[in-house]
């Protein structure tokens, strides 16, 4: 195995972070599934909006529904400053081991500002984003376009995500998947990752020598 594409959101970043901030957990876990639940329709459609865009929408949809009255400028910019997993910075276990890809819905200018803010971003060799291709997880384009754009075949190539649909859209497309399985969450859809783990030590001990 040649290369690791990490997924950001859930991944490598704790959305529940704004929750912590906020102390509303609920308002931070509708505002993150409408903001799912929006790339997965666009794609479905066929159409594109930008992940910065669909996040605005998301986070509108939650504010009415909780009737809070906050500016969304403001709460746009939790978004931009959330917190990474402890765990993370043993990635730096793996450079030279591996090659480190960032694959992400998120749009380039939103997560290579979060990576340089918490000093991630000299960890990874390049960062794809939906952008590329129009199109959001799991569709098979964003996955497949990736590999082309490294220029290895699927089988040098393992997603590495805590999201299980992303791990599936990775399978589908014929692409390793490591479930970095952070909540302990049983398998769905019948898709089986090649691998899980708990926490990236235990993914870097997966890459021991």
């Amino acid at each position: 195995m040649r290369v690791l594409a990490f997924d950001v959101y859930g991944t490598l970043f704790d959305v529940n972070s704004i929750g912590r901030r906020l102390g509303d957990m609920g308002f931070v876990e509708l505002w993150r599934r409408k903001q799912l639940e929006y790339t997965w329709l666009l794609t479905i459609m066929g159409k594109w909006m930008s992940f910065r865009e669909v996040t605005r929408m998301a986070l509108e949809y939650a504010l009415t529904q909780y009737r809070i009255d906050k500016p969304v400028d403001e709460l746009m910019r939790y978004w931009e400053e959330l917190e990474p997993f402890s765990d993370v910075y043993l990635l730096r276990g793996l450079v030279g081991r591996v090659r480190m890809y960032v694959l992400t819905n998120g749009d380039e200018g939103m997560v290579k500002p979060l990576l340089s803010r918490w000093g991630l971003a000299d960890l990874f060799n390049g960062v794809f984003t939906a952008e590329r291709v129009r199109a959001y997880k799991p569709s098979p384009a964003i996955y497949r376009t990736f590999l082309d754009f490294i220029g290895e075949p699927g089988s040098e190539v393992c997603l590495v995500s805590s999201n299980y649909f992303d791990v599936a859209g990775a399978k589908n497309a014929g692409v390793c998947a490591i479930h970095l399985n952070r909540r302990g969450s049983p398998p769905e859809l019948g898709v089986v990752a090649d691998a899980e783990v708990r926490s990236i030590e235990g993914l870097v001990s997966l890459f021991k020598p």
